[in-house]
């Protein structure tokens, strides 16, 4: 499937985008790439923060038994058995 880049226009001032240029010459990056970047980084961060405050609010510790019994397995556990599949939040959701 092909990937469609869009247009928007953003407003800076003189010094901020003089800033914002110099920053990304040294780094090796155009600025709308820098700038898509960071926008795609600060919306992943936000849902990442906003699942950590769901997880802390309504999810509580373990017993020390079961902390126990969840370490015994992550020592034992072998990453190359096709028994176990990774999954994200997206495939929960």
């Amino acid at each position: 499937m092909k990937k469609t880049l869009h247009r928007h226009n953003i407003v800076f001032h003189d010094n901020e985008y003089e800033e914002i240029k110099e920053y990304c010459k040294k780094i090796g990056v155009t600025v709308s790439q820098f700038i898509r970047e960071l926008a795609i980084g600060k919306i992943k961060n936000e849902e990442d923060m906003k699942l950590l405050e769901f997880i802390n609010k309504n999810l509580g510790f373990v017993s020390e038994e079961e902390q126990q019994d969840i370490e015994k397995f992550m020592e034992n556990y072998n990453k190359n058995n096709e028994e176990f599949v990774e999954v994200s939040l997206d495939d929960l959701l």
